[in-house]
């Protein structure tokens, strides 16, 4: 009797434990997301221009910006990344 009765109390445990994961999950981790419902809103053509008209073009013009250098190759070069045959034995 008493073994029932620990396996009902632990099934009992388990069934909570899942009910307040499900409830924690669908209130706490869904609003925490990276991808918030008002950014997948279209963005007006007036709300852009206004967001273009607000950057800082002289930063451009700017002797810290010019002095700026390219360094490396422009496209990259994958170069070698090992072996031709990743299922060869050596």
């Amino acid at each position: 009797m008493q073994q029932t009765t620990n396996k009902l109390i632990a099934g009992l445990i388990i069934l909570l434990g899942l009910a307040v994961g499900y409830l924690y999950d669908i209130y706490f981790v869904e609003s925490f997301s990276l991808v918030s419902p008002a950014l997948s809103q279209k963005v007006s053509p007036e709300k852009l221009q206004k967001m273009i008209g607000e950057i800082n073009w002289k930063i451009i013009d700017s002797d810290q910006f010019k002095s700026l250098e390219a360094y490396g190759e422009s496209p990259v070069d994958k170069g070698v990344t090992g072996k031709k045959d990743i299922f060869a034995p050596i």
